[in-house]
């Protein structure tokens, strides 16, 4: 298996999600283990590396009794000036206060590089194997990722649809991106890992166009032949399996193969692929009843899966579940509560966020509670006025966007609550 777990504070947002989009690009599934994680929630599946972020959050909510299971697969990247104090030379450590995220992301990959060697993971059952010299691959990667502004474009691209130019900019950044990697510069442009650093690319690029209404940019064809040449190659390989079902479902609407692939042996401890099925069970085959067991699996292994919650309360609905409904929205709620009231939200929680609370305001109406539903018509107003707040971000990558992006995550999450409320979105 090729599967590394993150532990971090759930406000460590920008470097969890940077560490985790780099990470799928290198092959690895990610297990995110936030500082109140249950531990029985992980999965019995060994890891490759265990990821500690540790900056004075995770350190406080640990109380002052910060405890990590040492061994020759962890990796410390330490922030807010937190030291390390012993063990020096037998940690894998990257002191990353002061550092700039490129800087952080390349000592990540000779760290990584440095455990997989360590471990006698390189072999040529995985993906790291594929290449003579993968700490220089790895590298390569992490430069050319951050050249580009890769994970701002794939969350902002992905988001803000029928914006012009920032479609325009994620094209360009993808194109330089894989144009990075097939370089002779590359020290594993032949390698395996290479090919699906590079499909991976084009697949996200691809979404991106379909998003946005603009045709594909690669052969879909191609995508899922490479794809299945790697799942048959790597049939440990989680983030592979779900690369192939991602391409079944997003490219090309296939979901009753996507559904088959979503629940291959190899990915039934992932959150992801349990959140995909389930959404699958519920929009396409509609049965509410086996998508919440499903759903309620991906929940259990990711407490904080919002978007796994939003679908059981769409189960819920689908039942007519009115007070087990509310309850499952209210927990998307206040998962993203905090992080909206710090201006931290991203777009996609930005939109659940917007999406659950006009939910809330709706089905309080309907069993005529109306103090509530008035509580949440006030949020949901309340979220419209501070939407250009929450999604400023984006005008410190690009300074020289011309293009205003506010108003549109949550014209994009009516549109979808009305689909939802016709044809089950």
């Amino acid at each position: 298996m090729d599967l590394i777990r993150i532990y971090c504070d759930e406000f460590d947002i920008r470097t969890k999600n940077l560490i985790h989009h780099f990470l799928r690009y290198a092959g690895f599934y990610v297990e995110e283990k936030t500082a109140d994680a249950d531990e029985k929630s992980d999965s019995e599946i060994s890891s490759t590396a265990d990821i500690y972020v540790v900056g004075k959050l995770y350190v406080e909510r640990h109380k002052g009794t910060l405890k990590l299971d040492w061994d020759e697969g962890t990796i410390l990247i330490l922030m807010d000036g937190m030291e390390l104090k012993g063990r020096e030379d037998e940690l894998e450590y990257i002191e990353g206060t002061g550092l700039t995220e490129k800087d952080m992301l390349c000592q990540l990959a000779v760290s990584l590089a440095v455990v997989i060697e360590r471990r006698g993971l390189s072999g040529n059952r995985h993906l790291a194997g594929s290449t003579e010299n993968f700490a220089g691959m790895l590298k390569k990667l992490a430069e050319v990722y951050m050249e580009y502004d890769i994970m701002p474009l794939c969350f902002y691209a992905k988001c803000f649809y029928a914006k012009e130019l920032l479609w325009k900019r994620a094209r360009d950044g993808y194109q330089k991106f894989i144009n990075g990697l097939q370089s002779n510069a590359n020290p594993g442009c032949a390698s395996d890992l290479n090919l699906y650093a590079v499909s991976y690319a084009m697949y996200e690029m691809d979404v991106i166009c379909k998003r946005n209404g603009y045709v594909f940019l690669y052969p879909v064809e191609k995508l899922r032949s490479d794809a299945q040449y790697l799942c048959e190659k790597y049939p440990e390989n989680e983030q592979i399996h779900l690369f192939y079902a991602d391409i079944l479902m997003e490219l090309e609407d296939n979901w009753m193969m996507a559904a088959n692939e979503y629940i291959d042996e190899h990915v039934t401890h992932c959150a992801y692929a349990l959140y995909r099925h389930g959404r699958i069970r519920r929009k396409y085959a509609k049965d509410s009843e086996n998508a919440l067991e499903v759903l309620r699996a991906a929940i259990f292994y990711k407490r904080d899966y919002f978007s796994a919650w939003y679908q059981i309360g769409l189960c819920y609905e689908m039942q007519y579940d009115c007070r087990r409904a509310i309850l499952a929205y209210e927990k998307v709620g206040r998962i993203v509560k905090e992080r909206y009231e710090r201006h931290m939200l991203s777009p996609i929680e930005l939109e659940y966020f917007y999406k659950a609370v006009v939910k809330l305001e709706d089905l309080h109406r309907s069993i005529q509670n109306d103090r509530e539903a008035r509580e949440y018509e006030k949020e949901r107003n309340k979220l419209k006025k501070s939407e250009p707040e929450q999604i400023k971000y984006h005008v410190e990558i690009w300074p020289d966007m011309p293009e205003d992006l506010s108003g549109n995550i949550i014209a994009w999450s009516q549109d979808m609550l009305k689909l939802e409320s016709i044809c089950g979105v």
